[in-house]
């Protein structure tokens, strides 16, 4: 009997942007800002609407999940205003 694996990617987002593609294979994502300011938003328009920015909240995690067997695609995580993001994801 084999074993599904999962591998885990964690990073600190510290003043610089970070964008989530298809390519990478990721299936699930979490952020917590922990200090300063960062936001994040989906970089896929909906016709002629752009995404827009949500900003965090310090302390506060967010995580994305992708359903069935999709991967995540077009997420920017930003803390080029000088916050400090702690990331992680898995595939």
């Amino acid at each position: 009997m084999g074993f599904n694996t999962t591998s885990l990617f964690t990073q600190v987002i510290s003043t610089k942007s970070f964008t989530i593609t298809q390519g990478m294979g990721l299936r699930s994502i979490s952020f917590v800002l922990v200090s300063g300011v960062g936001q994040f938003k989906g970089t896929k328009p909906i016709g002629v609407t752009p995404s827009e920015y949500i900003p965090l909240v310090v302390g506060q995690p967010v995580t994305i999940s992708a359903e069935g067997p999709d991967v995540l695609d077009q997420i920017e995580v930003d803390s080029t205003s000088g916050g400090v993001i702690n990331f992680m994801a898995k595939q």
